[in-house]
């Protein structure tokens, strides 16, 4: 067996002695790795051992074998190891491989050993041409020097509200014998006179003066007159009045509040037709008189309970003449309590009585009309969020009601406007006074009646630009016991009276838009529009003497210091009325355009100017009544401070 075994491994070492020649041969074109002093010093280092049963073979840069330096024989024998089985029968074969070269010039290849013991061990040498090295460290630089000084400039932006207020515009009344004084612009000054005159044999006269420290008490007194004489029969008009009104602090930190005044208004019924008939003055003449006291008191800081009350009590008298008077009292009671800083609570007592008395008509007995009403409510604010719910029950002649009082308001985040909304309900009396003021032609009434309204509301409002505010409203109204008014087609020589007029039911549609642009105190201009359609009109026809479209506008701009030009606009009309054959009629659209220049000529004196009715315009308010043409008025003012 011995001698088989050895048979074949001599056939496999024949068998690759050529592949050896050729691998010798490619080992000699190759240049030595290192010098042959090297390798002789390198000589007596024990061998290396590769992987088992093959030699390491080298790589470029990496790993070189270095060939033995030491002679050896052209052959040498093979020594097979025994095989032994374990396990599963699989031979495992422990070899010894040993490379060795007889120098740098033969291509003899180096004997292979097999054998179960270790012989003479081979020698590995590794070489490369990689140097480790530490990489320079970074230092940091410890040298002071001087900042460098930053020249950049740091930009704040602030957002600043426009601190413009919300003044709800109240347009005058329109007269029919329109005298139109401006009344945008406020005289500040703390004792003044101004008079004037003008066409129509208008005088003007109007006085003011103010008391008091401005901290624990203020009083002002003013007065007024004003007159116009115009073109037609009975064409006549005056005003005046003087009203005192004052604040007086009292020791506990409390304000109380008094004011006294009388008004008269005296007009003349000339708009009979035809204009051909002859009346005696004095049985067309109306005056108007009416007296009346105020008194108010409310706390500045609250009690040790937190309340805050302003209770109120309003006395007055109104008549036309001794035979038709009216005597009111009002009475309110308000208490409100802040719970928290988000929470409020607001309770009230309202007392309103009336007595007419009207001897003109023999049938009319004297007419009391009392309301007697309670104001329950809570207020919930937030910085972006309003809301007030409460209810206002009561009654009145006509029995119990209980009207809604529901408002809220919500910004719209990174804008500058508001979202409302509402269910409101108010209860107007009609007494003779509220009457008479809305149309002073109107004959003594008979009876009186409160109308209830109530208001569905949604609207927006807000900063528009920096200079610019405005809002738009529309508004679902339901009017129960509205007041109409038509002309009284009795007889003739009564077409110019106005009779007054219940309507059980009115539903109307309203549209309400303002706009106020204010710069600083230089230049103020203010609009407003107000469009209401009537869809509804129970047992009449029209919607009589009601005013379905308002537009009103003044300015005010300061050209110069001691220049003032100012200027009111106001449009209107599509009033209906019942004319002398009883005939539906429709009022035209009216323009009234009026202008006022005010110049400071010395330091207490100044002169002014108006021109009212500049477009010389006639209209009518009320059917058959035409108002003043053209009118100039001038004067001066003189300052007492």
């Amino acid at each position: 067996m011995t001698i088989r075994l050895t048979k074949i491994l001599l056939f496999i070492l024949i068998g690759s002695l050529p592949f050896g020649a050729i691998q010798a041969q490619k080992g000699k074109k190759k240049k030595a790795a290192t010098k042959t002093t090297a390798a002789a010093r390198n000589a007596k280092k024990p061998a290396s051992k590769g992987r088992q049963g093959k030699a390491s073979t080298p790589k470029r840069g990496k790993a070189t074998a270095k060939p033995n330096p030491l002679p050896t024989p052209p052959s040498a024998p093979f020594v097979l190891p025994q095989t032994t089985r374990q396990g599963n029968g699989n031979a495992k074969r422990d070899e010894t491989l040993s490379i060795t070269s007889g120098g740098k010039d033969t291509a003899t290849p180096a004997p292979i050993v097999l054998s179960d013991t270790a012989t003479t061990p081979s020698e590995v040498i590794i070489t490369s041409a990689f140097k480790p090295t530490l990489r320079n460290a970074s230092k940091i630089n410890f040298t002071a020097a001087t900042p460098l000084v930053d020249t950049s400039k740091v930009v704040f932006n602030y957002n600043v509200p426009s601190q413009n207020l919300f003044f709800s515009y109240e347009p005058a009344v329109i007269k029919p014998l329109a005298l139109a004084i401006d009344s945008s612009l406020v005289w500040d000054l703390n004792q003044y006179v101004k008079v004037g005159f003008g066409n129509y044999v208008s005088p003007y006269l109007e006085g003011g003066a103010s008391f008091g420290n401005g901290t624990k008490s203020v009083m002002s007194v003013h007065g007024k007159y004003v007159g116009a004489k115009g073109s037609l029969p009975n064409q006549e008009f005056s005003k005046a009045g003087v009203d005192v009104q004052g604040v007086i602090t009292t020791m506990s930190n409390q304000e109380l509040g008094v004011k006294a005044y009388w008004d008269n208004h005296t007009t003349y019924r000339y708009g009979y037709v035809p204009d051909t008939q002859v009346f005696v003055k004095d049985s067309l003449r109306a005056r108007y008189n009416s007296f009346g006291l105020v008194l108010g008191l409310q706390n500045k800081n609250p009690t040790t309970k937190g309340l805050y009350y302003h209770p109120m009590l309003h006395l007055n008298y109104f008549g036309n003449t001794a035979n038709t008077k009216e005597w009111n009292v009002l009475v309110k009671l308000p208490v409100s309590k802040a719970v928290s800083r988000l929470l409020a609570l607001d309770a009230g007592l309202n007392l309103d009585y009336t007595r007419y008395t009207n001897k003109v008509i023999p049938d009319t007995a004297t007419v009391n009309n009392t309301v007697v009403s309670a104001d329950l409510g809570v207020r919930f604010r937030t910085p972006n969020f309003k809301l007030y719910l409460g209810i206002q029950p009561g009654f009145d002649s006509k029995g119990f009601f209980v009207l809604p009082q529901i408002r809220a308001e919500h910004s719209i985040p990174k804008t500058k406007f508001l979202v409302e909304f509402g269910f409101v309900g108010t209860l107007q009396k009609n007494n003779y006074q509220y009457l008479a003021k809305f149309n002073p032609y109107i004959t003594a009434p008979k009876e009186q009646f409160n109308t209830r309204t109530s208001e569905l509301y949604v609207g927006l409002k807000g900063t528009i630009t920096k200079h610019l505010v405005g809002n738009v409203r529309a508004t679902y109204l339901s009017m129960v016991d509205a007041p109409l008014f038509i002309n009284d087609l009795s007889s003739l020589d009564k077409n110019q009276n106005f009779l007054v007029l219940k309507s059980p039911s009115i539903q109307a549609f309203n549209l309400k838009a303002e706009a106020n642009y204010l710069l600083q105190e230089k230049f103020s201009l203010l609009a407003s529009l107000s469009y209401t359609s009537f869809t509804k009109v129970d047992v009449f026809e029209k919607a009589y003497g009601l005013l379905p479209l308002e537009v009103n506008g003044a300015m005010k701009w300061r050209m110069l210091p001691k220049l003032l030009l100012k200027s009111d606009v106001s449009f209107f009309g599509g009033s209906n009325f019942i004319d002398s054959k009883g005939e539906n009629g429709s009022m035209s659209l009216a323009t009234d355009v009026n202008v006022g220049v005010e110049y400071n000529v010395l330091k207490r004196l100044n002169v002014w100017a108006d021109l009212n009715n500049l477009l010389n315009n006639q209209y009518q308010r009320w059917n058959q009544y035409r108002v003043l043409g053209l009118q100039l008025q001038a004067g001066v003012v003189y300052s007492f401070r």
